[in-house]
């Protein structure tokens, strides 16, 4: 998110600064108008960058409280519903001053690869992350709306993609797997004339996984609209305002211009639907072709017409400009001039 600055409003509140109804405010977050985050309680997060095959290269954890920004599809099922669970996804830390309790070391007991990290390379949080991979790289590899700069310009921390931090847990079928093994290896101690006591609290920790998502849930009480985004929107109203005023003077200038720059081709086809005021398309297109090759001309008693074939009609106006109309423009045409004379 661009330009991000705070504070950030509820919904209610910026529906109440910006005069808008509920549907209209949702509109213009659907329609990335206005743009909404989330924010969150004092969470533990774990920041990561994606590799090309959608892996994960570790970066630090932190603990984080404030807003985050999310890819719109995430914003927009909030809109309808209560809550959502981030889980394998990504958002991105928008206040710098949220984050507290950094740290570089690997979390977890399983030696890596642990999917999807691959790779843990720990960064400080006052190095820009776009010292270790390119803005322009982080820019292939990121959604739309991340990989912005947020912080101070002198410690730059470009958004990394951050999820809540994952718990990790052994699946069930695993420690059923590691129970039934200690039982046989207890039995087989016993049969060969030994004791052993299995032990019930052996972990294989390369069986262990990643929880993402008993930790991961947002809510939809906690969408909010930042200030630069109210201002963003406000700029939008009066650049729209102002087009439209725009064009109110100038399409009734345009409007008389090109009624005028067509006047005499409209005289020629009046002409025609004077004479037979329910006469086709068709027909009234293939009289202006003969009318064309004659030297004696019907109905084109200006001589305007210069090439009619069965796609364009090219003309010259009383002026000397060189005009032309399409089939598909004609026919349109000839409607208009039919209910504007009454004659349909």
């Amino acid at each position: 998110m661009q330009n991000y600055s705070t504070p950030c409003y509820t919904l209610a509140e910026t529906m109440e600064i910006l005069g808008l109804r509920q549907s209209e405010l949702h509109h213009a977050i659907l329609n990335q108008n206005l743009r909404a985050v989330v924010y969150t309680k004092a969470r533990p997060m774990l920041l990561f960058l994606r590799n090309k095959d959608m892996t994960w290269e570790g970066l630090a954890i932190c603990t984080y409280r404030g807003h985050i920004s999310t890819p719109p599809n995430v914003i927009a099922t909030l809109l309808d519903e209560a809550k959502y669970k981030i889980g394998k996804g990504s958002v991105t830390l928008l206040d710098p001053t949220g984050i507290s309790n950094w740290s570089i070391d690997y979390p977890y007991t399983r030696p890596l690869p642990h999917p999807p990290i691959t790779d843990w390379k720990p960064i400080g949080q006052s190095l820009a992350i776009a010292q270790s991979r390119g803005i322009a790289d982080l820019k292939q590899l990121w959604p739309i709306g991340q990989n912005r700069p947020i912080g101070q310009e002198d410690v730059p921390l470009y958004a990394c993609a951050a999820t809540p931090l994952p718990q990790e847990f052994e699946p069930a079928s695993a420690r059923a797997k590691a129970v039934r093994e200690e039982y046989e290896a207890a039995i087989k101690a016993i049969a060969e004339g030994s004791f052993k006591a299995p032990n019930l609290n052996t972990v294989d920790i390369n069986q262990l996984q990643l929880d993402f998502d008993s930790k991961s849930e947002i809510r939809q009480e906690d969408l909010r609209v930042p200030a630069s985004e109210i201002a963003r929107y406000k700029e939008h109203l009066f650049e729209q305002n102002k087009a439209n005023k725009i064009a109110e003077v100038i399409e009734p200038i345009a409007s008389a211009t090109q009624r005028r720059r067509d006047s005499q081709l409209h005289d020629l086809i009046e002409k025609i639907i004077e004479k037979r005021s329910d006469i086709s398309a068709k027909d009234a297109w293939g009289i202006i072709q003969k009318d064309s090759e004659l030297d004696d001309r019907l109905f084109d008693t200006d001589h305007i017409l210069e090439i009619v074939d069965g796609n364009c009609i090219e003309w010259t106006s009383r002026n000397g400009a060189s005009q032309s109309m399409t089939w598909g423009s004609f026919q349109a045409k000839l409607s208009q001039i039919k209910k504007r004379t009454n004659k349909t």
